[in-house]
């Protein structure tokens, strides 16, 4: 299906990706309560994932997409049901954790391997290093909920400050990393740091690919 589902009106791709994620929440309800939405993303083919308690609480898990990663088709069925069991376990076992930050938008960061820099999240949802909000292209200050992931998002010290990646992203060859610069800069009368995505090597990505194996799996 992958030549016909390319060509087809962003329109038409949607009632497939709406069918596929059906089909695979349907196959999981005896194991999870989950949901999905997508009023909060641009991308028409991405999804947001829910899970839902018995009193009838929504809360975030993750973005899930069910196109393939070169997005010229429609995951299967059983490669999407595990996709979207895998995130709903991880997020379950996260949520526990001490080290992980949650977004009200379920955006989940990882500070376990934070040693030089500390990482919130204050009242009004803005990230932060080091009491620090972090101010992209000189234009806003980034909420917490605006960074997303496939996965959980790890934080990275490296010179200068702290590469935000996860393993889904890490090895594309088109993936050009964020990166939090830890020096202080003036917005708004406040002091901030800076997100900026500088370009990364190929020995760069690889270095990031292997630290991020040594990270907690949560599952």
């Amino acid at each position: 299906m992958g030549h016909v589902f390319q060509q087809l009106p962003p329109a038409h791709r949607r009632i497939f990706c709406e069918e596929a994620m059906t089909e695979a929440l349907t196959a999981l309800s005896r194991e999870f309560y989950i949901s999905w939405d997508s009023s909060h993303l641009k991308k028409g083919d991405d999804f947001l994932l829910y899970v839902d308690d018995s009193k009838g609480c929504r809360t975030m898990i993750d973005i899930v997409t069910p196109r393939t990663d070169e997005g010229t088709d429609i995951k299967s069925q059983d490669i999407l049901v595990a996709e979207i069991r895998a995130k709903v376990q991880q997020h379950l076992a996260a949520v526990k954790a001490a080290s992980i930050l949650v977004s009200t938008l379920g955006s989940k960061y990882d500070t376990s391997q934070l040693q030089a820099h500390a990482c919130g999240i204050d009242s009004e949802g803005f990230l932060l290093i080091d009491q620090h909000r972090v101010v992209y292209n000189n234009s806003f200050c980034i909420q917490a909920e605006q960074l997303h992931s496939y996965t959980i998002l790890r934080l990275i010290e490296s010179e200068g400050g702290i590469h935000i990646t996860d393993e889904y992203n890490s090895m594309r060859s088109d993936f050009l990393g964020m990166f939090i610069r830890c020096t202080e800069v003036t917005f708004e009368g406040k002091a901030c740091y800076t997100l900026e995505r500088p370009t990364l090597s190929l020995t760069e990505r690889t270095h990031l690919h292997q630290i991020l194996h040594t990270f907690p799996t949560y599952l």
